[in-house]
Protein backbone atom coordinates (compact mmCIF):
# COMPACT_ATOMS: atom_id res chain seq x y z
CA UNK A 1 0.00 0.00 0.00
CA UNK A 2 3.13 2.57 0.31
CA UNK A 3 6.44 3.22 -0.79
CA UNK A 4 9.77 2.56 1.30
CA UNK A 5 10.95 6.25 2.37
CA UNK A 6 14.56 7.09 2.29
CA UNK A 7 15.39 10.36 3.57
CA UNK A 8 16.81 12.91 6.05
CA UNK A 9 13.20 13.31 7.42
CA UNK A 10 11.90 10.36 6.76
CA UNK A 11 8.67 11.49 8.62
CA UNK A 12 7.81 14.39 6.12
CA UNK A 13 7.10 11.63 3.76
CA UNK A 14 5.51 9.36 5.45
CA UNK A 15 2.73 12.34 5.86
CA UNK A 16 2.88 13.32 2.13
CA UNK A 17 1.92 9.24 1.32
CA UNK A 18 -1.01 9.25 3.79
CA UNK A 19 -2.17 12.43 2.77
CA UNK A 20 -2.41 11.62 -0.93
CA UNK A 21 -4.00 8.06 0.33
CA UNK A 22 -6.76 10.78 2.18
CA UNK A 23 -6.85 13.21 -1.32
CA UNK A 24 -7.23 9.72 -3.59
CA UNK A 25 -10.13 8.83 -0.81
CA UNK A 26 -8.35 5.59 0.32
CA UNK A 27 -8.47 7.29 3.46
CA UNK A 28 -12.21 8.68 4.55
CA UNK A 29 -13.01 10.30 7.54
CA UNK A 30 -13.39 8.19 10.50
CA UNK A 31 -10.97 5.46 8.89
CA UNK A 32 -8.46 4.21 11.49
CA UNK A 33 -4.70 3.77 10.36
CA UNK A 34 -2.59 0.59 10.78
CA UNK A 35 -1.09 0.04 14.76
CA UNK A 36 2.47 2.34 14.89
CA UNK A 37 4.40 -1.07 14.45
CA UNK A 38 2.35 -1.86 11.26
CA UNK A 39 3.01 1.36 10.24
CA UNK A 40 7.16 1.31 10.20
CA UNK A 41 7.26 -2.19 8.45
CA UNK A 42 5.04 -0.60 5.29
CA UNK A 43 6.78 2.04 5.38
CA UNK A 44 10.12 0.33 5.91
CA UNK A 45 11.46 2.86 8.90
CA UNK A 46 11.71 2.62 12.69
CA UNK A 47 8.85 3.38 14.67
CA UNK A 48 9.94 6.93 16.14
CA UNK A 49 9.39 8.08 12.46
CA UNK A 50 6.38 6.78 12.47
CA UNK A 51 5.47 8.87 15.54
CA UNK A 52 6.64 11.76 14.22
CA UNK A 53 4.66 11.60 10.85
CA UNK A 54 1.32 11.37 12.93
CA UNK A 55 2.21 13.73 15.23
CA UNK A 56 2.54 15.90 12.30
CA UNK A 57 -0.68 14.75 10.88
CA UNK A 58 -2.39 15.62 14.18
CA UNK A 59 -1.19 19.00 14.17
CA UNK A 60 -2.50 19.33 10.43
CA UNK A 61 -5.75 18.58 12.41
CA UNK A 62 -5.82 15.41 9.41
CA UNK A 63 -5.99 12.55 12.33
CA UNK A 64 -7.03 12.11 15.94
CA UNK A 65 -5.15 9.75 18.17
CA UNK A 66 -6.41 8.05 20.95
CA UNK A 67 -4.33 6.46 23.40
CA UNK A 68 -5.06 2.27 23.37
CA UNK A 69 -7.37 3.24 21.09
CA UNK A 70 -5.57 4.06 17.92
CA UNK A 71 -4.99 7.48 15.37
CA UNK A 72 -8.09 7.97 13.33
CA UNK A 73 -8.79 10.27 9.76
CA UNK A 74 -10.76 13.46 11.02
CA UNK A 75 -14.17 14.79 9.61
CA UNK A 76 -12.25 18.20 8.99
CA UNK A 77 -9.75 16.40 6.41
CA UNK A 78 -11.11 17.84 3.37
CA UNK A 79 -10.39 21.75 4.96
CA UNK A 80 -7.03 20.78 6.30
CA UNK A 81 -5.51 18.79 3.40
CA UNK A 82 -6.72 21.70 1.32
CA UNK A 83 -5.02 24.32 4.04
CA UNK A 84 -1.86 21.76 4.16
CA UNK A 85 -1.46 21.54 0.33
CA UNK A 86 -2.37 25.60 -0.27
CA UNK A 87 0.75 26.04 2.33
CA UNK A 88 2.78 23.88 0.78
CA UNK A 89 2.46 25.07 -2.43
CA UNK A 90 3.13 29.00 -1.31
CA UNK A 91 5.75 28.03 0.58
CA UNK A 92 4.44 29.86 3.86
CA UNK A 93 5.00 27.22 6.11
CA UNK A 94 8.58 26.79 7.70
CA UNK A 95 9.21 24.09 10.05
CA UNK A 96 5.53 23.31 10.61
CA UNK A 97 4.61 27.09 11.18
CA UNK A 98 3.39 29.38 9.18
CA UNK A 99 5.67 32.19 8.41
CA UNK A 100 4.28 35.64 9.50
CA UNK A 101 6.02 38.87 8.98
CA UNK A 102 6.65 40.59 12.25
CA UNK A 103 7.07 44.14 13.41
CA UNK A 104 10.18 45.72 13.59
CA UNK A 105 11.20 48.69 15.78
CA UNK A 106 9.93 51.23 13.35
CA UNK A 107 6.83 49.91 13.29
CA UNK A 108 7.20 48.56 9.65
CA UNK A 109 6.27 44.89 8.38
CA UNK A 110 9.05 43.10 7.79
CA UNK A 111 10.44 39.18 7.73
CA UNK A 112 12.87 38.14 9.79
CA UNK A 113 13.89 34.60 9.66
CA UNK A 114 14.98 34.63 13.27
CA UNK A 115 11.54 35.23 14.06
CA UNK A 116 10.57 31.94 13.17
CA UNK A 117 13.51 29.90 14.94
Amino acid sequence: MYKAVRSARLYEQIVQQIEASIVKGTLKPGDQLPAERELAVQFAVSRTAVREAVKALREKGLVEAYSGRGTFITNGTSQAIRLSLDRQRCGCVHRGRPRFPSRTRRGGSEFRHSDID
